[in-house]
């Protein structure tokens, strides 16, 4: 440890040898043959670098260094580098590695260094783990509603009447999410929150808004499940529906509703958006819908962003502010054997809610700083990291003295073109473009073609998803069985589509 202190750099490495050292240490590691990512904690010197430039050559290679002083001359020899005091690591990790390539991505330690700075290694590898575990959960999620959201950027692309951009933001923005901490709120202040803020509801928060007789400015729902739907039950004509092309949003909605088109900026959707001329707003994925709706607004707007009902957090009582369309006590569920009771405890013990909370405590400083979460009540909040809590009193202050970010202007949103596609031409765009996806897709994809991020590979991830990945496993493994899983994904998903262009020429609205 004295090295460290002294100003030099500590020895990692091999006096004699050290990149035979690299070598022997490479032979000794169990890999697959084709990893798409491989992570060095704290290499040093960087010898492990050339060594696997020449046995991964298409691999990309990252270095997790463990301090910011030394060795940073060879920082240039990785393809990416982390070190201490920028954005956390797991932030770091979500953006680089796709979630697809996690099961492809190696791991190793340079464990040498670890002697020197064990604190920092064990947050690297917590912060490693912590990636997995999110990357895992979206690969899950994926999974499970892949081929709904591809069901859904039909369907949305082809029924929506009315796309408008999105409102003027006046008033500062308010976030109001379905957390039972709404309930708490004094009425005097319901009754005046929109003179005060430019309300964006959470479809799950509309049916209490509209108990209250409040009218959001914006409803935004990011949701693929078809029991996402309900949740816009009770959003007037005149609110305008803001969402991503890949949730299930109401029939009823898509025809009478202004609709906000958000972009992920997946190749469909850039390729849709293209093609009927539309400039949708750039949106982020994230688990949960608030975490979504934060960073629109915080790059929309360059002042404070708050909001409310965003308690991510399981208790005793219900884990939706009333009424609600999926409350136990309203949605008919409850009976003798079937209690109010066991209903509530059943809807708190949900393991979403710690990775929700994860997400926001990495959100990074500078959005942290601008993002703010009211609440009433005498109820303590989870922590959210660097989330300050404040009451809506102290949000007036804030509002009074408005804070803005140094070097930032106000914003003022861009009209969108108008468009002169009209929906009959916009689905006939959509079938010409399902049936040549799908005799692309029946054809012969390579292997280079299956894993280049073009339409045709997002097409297959969003059919199946582990279908999709174990193609990429098998060929990564060199075992041969990727031909024939290939063929069988590629004529299923190829019937898929053909599928979906039929039923839109029969005029249905329901995929």
């Amino acid at each position: 440890m004295n090295e460290i202190f002294s100003g030099k750099a500590p020895l990692l490495h091999s006096k004699y040898n050290p990149q035979a050292e690299a070598s022997r240490y490479l032979d000794a590691v169990p890999s697959i043959k084709n990893p798409k990512f491989i992570v060095v904690t704290e290499p040093g010197e960087s010898f492990l670098a050339e060594e696997l430039r020449k046995r991964y050559p298409k691999a990309k290679i990252c270095a997790v260094r463990y301090q910011g002083e030394f060795y940073n001359e060879t920082d240039t020899l990785w393809d990416f580098c982390w070190r201490p005091g920028h954005e956390t690591l797991e932030h770091f990790l979500f953006n680089i590695i796709p979630d697809e390539y996690i099961p492809l991505t190696v791991f190793l330690p340079w464990k040498p260094a670890e002697k020197f700075w064990p604190e920092t290694a064990g947050y690297a590898w917590k912060s490693i783990a912590s990636n997995i575990r999110l990357q895992q959960n979206i690969m899950n999620t994926r999974a499970a509603f892949g081929r709904k959201w591809l069901k859904n950027i039909v369907r949305n692309a082809a029924l929506t009447e009315k796309i408008i951009p999105f409102p003027e933001i006046s008033k500062p923005p308010l976030i109001v999410a379905s957390g039972a901490s709404l309930e708490d709120i004094p009425d005097n202040i319901l009754e005046n929150i929109s003179s005060g803020f430019f309300i964006c509801a959470l479809s799950s928060a509309s049916e209490f808004l509209s108990s209250h007789r409040i009218n959001p400015d914006i409803c935004i729902s990011t949701d693929g499940g078809y029991w996402a739907g309900r949740l816009f039950n009770l959003t007037g004509k005149t609110v305008p529906a803001a969402f991503p092309l890949e949730a299930y949003i109401p029939v009823n909605v898509l025809e009478e509703n202004p609709c906000v088109m958000l972009n992920y900026g997946s190749t469909i959707e850039n390729e849709f958006f293209g093609m009927f001329g539309i400039r949708a707003e750039k949106a982020v994925r994230n688990g949960t819908v608030s975490g979504t709706a934060a960073m629109l607004f915080l790059t929309k707007t360059p002042g404070d962003v708050f909001a409310a009902g965003l308690d991510l957090k399981s208790g005793p009582g219900f884990s939706h502010a009333r009424p609600h369309p999926f409350s136990p006590e309203s949605s008919g569920a409850c009976f003798r054997l079937s209690t109010l009771e066991s209903k509530i405890a059943e809807a708190n013990t949900g393991s979403s809610l710690g990775i929700y909370r994860d997400w926001f405590k990495h959100m990074g400083k500078e959005n942290s700083a601008r993002f703010f979460r009211i609440q009433s009540g005498d109820g303590a909040p989870d922590d959210l990291g660097g989330i300050k809590t404040i009451t809506f009193l102290e949000a007036g202050q804030r509002i009074k003295k408005p804070a803005t970010v140094p070097g930032t202007q106000s914003i003022t949103a861009e009209p969108l073109p108008s468009l002169h596609m009209s929906k009959r031409e916009r689905k006939e765009k959509i079938i010409q473009w399902l049936f040549s996806c799908a005799e692309k897709i029946g054809g012969d994809i390579s292997i280079e073609e299956f894993d280049s991020g073009k339409t045709e590979a997002e097409i297959l991830k969003l059919y199946s998803y582990r279908d999709y990945i174990g193609v990429l496993k098998s060929f990564a493994e060199g075992n041969g069985g990727e031909k024939k899983q290939k063929e069988e994904l590629c004529s299923e998903a190829s019937q898929f589509l053909k599928f979906l262009g039929e039923k839109l020429i029969g005029n249905s609205k329901h995929l």
